[in-house]
Formats: structure tokens, sequence, C-alpha cells
């Protein structure tokens, strides 16, 4: 039998963490999003707070990186639980790690020894390889490629098909724009794009 899960986050994003559970082995029981007024989603309750419902398994499906990981650190707090959710689509390597929150989407790769934090959205067809460290509450957006032994931050985005090359760094809360290339490193709360990617000043 499938395993009850909440899904906080009732907008684009949760439809796409919908399917991937769906296809997992998990039951969705519920949505919880302040920002609506629809009161169900296809036959699933929609609440607009938890005062329904008991602290249970949980995924968030907001795409900001700020504010999934203050629900993510909120809910947790109050004792529920997170959890993981990779498309069957995904290929994860056996000597990777996901952490618990995360969702990785359909078509990904991650690869040997890469190592990923928590409650992060690994986004469709992303490429992580060998060696990385992604830090808890990271976007890595459709299209992205990290190369070997990249480091990528807490509450970083990676932008739709940007490419960071071998080795570079990505510190914390750094955005780094659609389509650019990544050869130096990028400083904290620092934004880039571009090929090669330029920081704004």
């Amino acid at each position: 039998m499938k395993e009850a899960v909440v899904i906080f986050g009732a907008g684009g994003h949760a439809k796409v963490v919908k399917d991937v559970l769906e296809l997992s082995n998990w039951r969705i029981v519920a949505y919880v999003d302040t920002f609506t007024e629809v009161e169900e989603l296809e036959g699933i309750p929609v609440y607009s707070d938890t005062s329904k419902l008991a602290p249970q398994k949980f995924i968030v499906a907001i795409g900001n990186n700020t504010v999934r990981q203050k629900c993510f650190l909120s809910l947790t707090q109050l004792g529920w639980q997170p959890i993981t959710a990779i498309h069957p689509s995904a290929i994860i390597a056996k000597t990777a790690t996901i952490g618990s929150g995360t969702v990785v989407m359909p078509g990904c790769i991650v690869n040997s020894d890469s190592r990923i934090g928590q409650n992060c959205i690994i986004n469709s067809k992303a490429l992580i390889e060998h060696d990385c460290v992604i830090g808890d509450h990271v976007h890595i957006a459709p299209g992205a490629t990290l190369g070997g032994s990249c480091e990528v931050g807490i509450g970083c985005l990676v932008g739709i098909g940007a490419t960071l090359l071998p080795q570079k760094m990505m510190k914390e809360r750094s955005i780094l724009g659609a389509g650019a290339v990544l050869i130096k490193n990028l400083e904290a709360d620092k934004v880039a794009y571009g090929i090669p990617a330029k920081s704004e000043s």
C-alpha cells in the first residue's frame, strides 16, 4: 500500500511533483497552500493552513528557494517528516546521496559520489556529474549541467540550460542565469549571466 504524503504548494511546480510522487510509492492526501482559493485539485483537498492536519510525511513543492526553505524548516521543527521523491526515469549512481525533502525530476542524471542536500529541486534533464556537492534548498533548473567536482552552496539557483565547468563553485544564495556558462567561481549573493558568465557589480 502506498504511503500518505502532503504536498506544500499547489501551483505549477506542485503539478510536476505530484506526477513524480504518483509514479513512486506515495499517495497524496492533501495540498497546503496559503496563496490559493482553490479547494481541491483532482479530488485532493487543498487547505490554507495545517490546522486540519496532524504532522506527517511531506514535501515542499514551491519553486522559490527562500520560501521553500522557510516552509521546510518550519515544518520539520513542528515534527513533520520530509520525504525524498525521485522520478523513475532519473538515473542516480549507487554512490550518490540525495537529501530528505529533495525532488529529482524526469530525465535527470546524478553521477558517482555526488551529494545533494535537503529540500532541493533537481529539475527535468539536469546533469550533475561525479563528485559534485549541492547544498540545501538549491534549485538546479531544467537542462542545467554541472561538470565534475562542482560545489553549489545553500539556496543557490542554477538557471535553465546553464553550465558550470568542472571544479567551479557557486557560494551561498548566488544565481547563475539561464544559458550562462560559469568559468570562474561565483561569490555569495551574486547574480551572473552570459557566456562566459559575468556577475553584476
